[in-house]
């Protein structure tokens, strides 16, 4: 599982650069006859709680999933096992990372066990291919400890300047990173 961050200021054109990440990436499954999904997540939007967050990301990705009820954790696993249930891969993109752990609503939690999500499946992939995470600025990272810091991927991509709508070399490596594969 593959962890990028994607770091760039306001109207810089982070989400535009997701959204073509998701279309090249669903565009590769395609080809590849892949089971393939990519979940957005706006994390001012959807991120009130875990519960919320991955109750979003349940219906999302699979609205047949009951998810009422259901605690984080419930949801998470039911999520992890939906996938590999049905043999469909997906890659996780989580917008407004910043913004959201600055607010009374964000929970570091939530990144340890996005990024850990391989670690929790006792060797089976979870079919969760990669997490981005975009960001403004990297000034997130004071607010997390060194567990959480330290799956969140070595070198962010910086995009200092705009871009339109996401420069082709970045499209490149973020397609390279998430290359989908039909063996294992």
């Amino acid at each position: 599982m593959k962890v990028v961050q994607l770091i760039g200021a306001s109207g810089s054109g982070k989400t535009s650069c997701i959204f073509l990440l998701k279309r090249s990436l669903e565009a590769e499954a395609t080809r590849w006859k892949v089971s393939f999904k990519f979940v957005y997540v706006n994390l001012k939007i959807h991120g009130e709680s875990r519960v919320l967050l991955y109750r979003h990301m349940a219906e999302t990705l699979a609205p047949e999933l009951q998810s009422k009820g259901s605690s984080a954790s419930e949801l998470l696993s039911g999520l992890i096992k939906y996938l590999r249930t049905k043999k469909t891969f997906i890659v996780l993109a989580f917008d407004e990372l910043d913004t959201w752990l600055e607010s009374d609503k964000g929970d570091t939690s939530i990144l340890y066990e996005l990024t850990r999500l391989n670690e929790d499946t006792l060797g089976e992939s979870p079919n969760v291919l990669g997490v981005l995470f975009a960001a403004r600025s990297q000034s997130f990272l004071k607010k997390l400890d060194e567990a959480q810091s330290s799956t969140l991927g070595i070198r962010p991509i910086l995009h200092k300047e705009k871009f339109s709508p996401c420069k082709t070399q970045t499209r490149r490596f973020l397609a390279r990173k998430w290359r989908i594969v039909t063996s294992n």
